[in-house]
Formats: C-alpha cells, sequence, structure tokens
C-alpha cells in the first residue's frame, strides 16, 4: 500500500525519467591491463623520452667510473620515473577510449572498478539509432588499441537503463530490489563478460 501511494504522488515525475530513456539502452565497456600491457607502452611511449635516455646513459657514466652508489639511487629515479610515466600514460589512454564511447552516448556512468587491472568500466546510454556507431567505436578500439597495447577489452549489453537510476532515490531503490530478488540477473555480471567483439544482441 505504501509503495503504491509513494508512486501515485511521484507519477509525473517518475513518468519524464522514463521518458528519457525512451529508445535508449545501457552498454558497458569496461578495459583490463593484459600481461603485457605495461611492457608494450614502455616500449612504445616511455623509453624514447629524452630524459629517460638521459638518465640512463649518466647512469651508464657513474657505474664505469666506479661511482655505484651514486648509480644506484640514480637507478632508483630511473624506475620511480618509468613507472609514474607509464601509469600516467595508461590514465591518458583510458580517457581517449572514454571520448570515443561519448561520440556515441547520451550519458555515461562510472561502475565499479572490482580489480586492480581494471582501467575503468562504464556504463553507456545508447540510442538504439546509434548501436552501429557503438559497433564502430568498439573495432576501432580493438583494432587501434587493445592489439597494440594487450588490453583486454569486455562489452556488455543492450541492458535496461539501470546504472542511470542511481541519482534517483526511488528508481535506484526499485533496481537494487529487482536485482537483488532475481537469482541470475546478467546485470549483476555488468562489465565482466563478452568476446570484444562487440556488445551482445537481443534474440
Amino acid at each position: 500500500e505504501n509503495v503504491k501511494k509513494l508512486l501515485t504522488q511521484q507519477y509525473n515525475r517518475l513518468k519524464m525519467k522514463a521518458f528519457g530513456f525512451n529508445g535508449k539502452d545501457e552498454y558497458g565497456i569496461r578495459l583490463l591491463l593484459g600481461e603485457k600491457t605495461e611492457e608494450k607502452i614502455i616500449r612504445e611511449n616511455v623509453e624514447h623520452m629524452p630524459d629517460i635516455q638521459r638518465l640512463r646513459a649518466d647512469i651508464l657514466s657513474q657505474k664505469s667510473s666506479g661511482r655505484q652508489g651514486t648509480a644506484y639511487f640514480a637507478s632508483l629515479r630511473l624506475n620511480d620515473m618509468i613507472k609514474n610515466k607509464t601509469l600516467k600514460d595508461i590514465d591518458e589512454l583510458a580517457g581517449r577510449i572514454h571520448q570515443k564511447g561519448m561520440s556515441f552516448a547520451e550519458a555515461t556512468s562510472a561502475l565499479s572498478k572490482d580489480t586492480s587491472q581494471t582501467i575503468f568500466n562504464r556504463a553507456y546510454l545508447v540510442k538504439r539509432s546509434r548501436v552501429q556507431d557503438l559497433n564502430r567505436v568498439i573495432d576501432d578500439i580493438n583494432s587501434n588499441y587493445s592489439s597494440k597495447y594487450d588490453l583486454v577489452l569486455h562489452t556488455s549489453g543492450p541492458w535496461g537503463p539501470y546504472s542511470f537510476c542511481a541519482d534517483d532515490p526511488l528508481l535506484s531503490s526499485f533496481t537494487k530490489s529487482q536485482l537483488a530478488t532475481t537469482a541470475d540477473d546478467p546485470r549483476r555480471h555488468h562489465g565482466s563478460s563478452g568476446s570484444g567483439r562487440g556488445p551482445s544482441r537481443r534474440s
């Protein structure tokens, strides 16, 4: 009875919210570091940096002149430089891919990064008329990023716009209730499965 009363009171607002989802579905894009991602980024982007090449040369000079202690601390500094630059490049890489996602999406929502290997895990709200644009972007990610940097790409969808109800306490509570009472709702595994070939389609 309380639920019925609440829905009656909030009918117009909920109707407007639902209207905004009309003709749109949620898709997930999740990127994870592969076993060789950091190695490939270092080889492609980091090793050629002038500062790093200069420090490497200094270390070799220090070792050849018997300054082992100085060379040791310089090596630590070199390792920190490489690590920081690699992490920065990974962040920038994720940002570029996210911008590609936003080229076809009406909205986006960050999802939980459930492992340390996850670069990002996001939901995108996509018009059904733009699903082919989504597929083209996924093909581009596979061709130009996944192979080059050994990234693992997972896609999922189409789903109902679960992730875009979180800013509405009422809709969010109903969404959580629905998921909690569904034995094997696929949204539980959102972003954690997929072949990297594009979103799953409705049969």
